[in-house]
């Protein structure tokens, strides 16, 4: 008699024979030993659990759009800790937007199962990827650690340096910098004194094709 294989679904335990798995998430568990898998029962099943399968394209936390419109408005504010003013939207708890709904400790977590805190893991993990290209991070509240925030620096950036190893970048650079040549500018004058106070053009073309280790790719007008 040939042996049976069962699944059991890592959330609520439902167990089903591997040939009737029709819904089922069954795949390799990412950065995890070959062999080790997710396994969620159809109920279980959510886009969090199949951000940490392979072979899944995890569906964006953020829409980054509003978070750059939001965080510029924003008012800025003074925090302990920070070496310069901060600004920061409130975007939920981590009861509507966590997978697990919990809060909890690395020191205090016997109300979290440990699928559910690789869930939470994995969410976290992404939300920093996702933040991190425009220069924000996840931060939670000062008065409560139960309520997040997207933060980022209220300073503005003045410029974007490049590695001189990096040369698709600089090639990109290069080509934002010259669709910017035809960009109308609305006031001459202190466009004119700005490129006198940083600088000739013919300095900064030097940075981006001469040596160094860092080069400037581009300059606000």
């Amino acid at each position: 008699m040939m042996p049976k294989t069962y699944y059991v679904c890592g959330i609520c335990g439902e167990t089903d024979e591997h040939w009737d798995t029709d819904g089922w998430l069954v795949a390799q568990k990412r950065d995890a030993p070959k062999g080790e898998l997710v396994i969620r029962c159809p109920s279980c099943r959510t886009a969090n659990s199949e951000r940490l399968a392979i072979g899944f394209e995890p569906e964006p936390i953020f829409d980054l759009e509003i978070c750059k419109r939001d965080l510029k408005d924003a008012e800025p504010y003074e925090s302990p800790g920070a070496d310069e003013p901060l600004k920061a939207i409130f975007i939920g708890t981590v009861f509507n937007l966590c997978p697990s709904h919990k809060y909890y400790q690395p020191f205090a977590c016997s109300n979290v199962t440990d699928e559910e805190a690789e869930e939470d893991a994995a969410w976290f993990a992404q939300a920093d990827e996702e933040l991190d290209t425009i220069g924000a991070w996840l931060d939670s509240g000062e008065g409560d650690p139960c309520d997040l925030f997207v933060v980022t620096f209220a300073k503005e950036v003045e410029g974007i340096f490049i590695h001189k190893s990096d040369q698709a970048a600089i090639n990109k650079a290069e080509a934002i910098l010259q669709m910017l040549e035809d960009y109308p500018v609305l006031d001459e004058d202190d466009y004119d004194r700005t490129r006198a106070d940083m600088g000739e053009e013919e300095e900064f073309e030097e940075r981006i094709s001469g040596p160094g280790e860092y080069a400037r790719s581009t300059t606000p007008p």
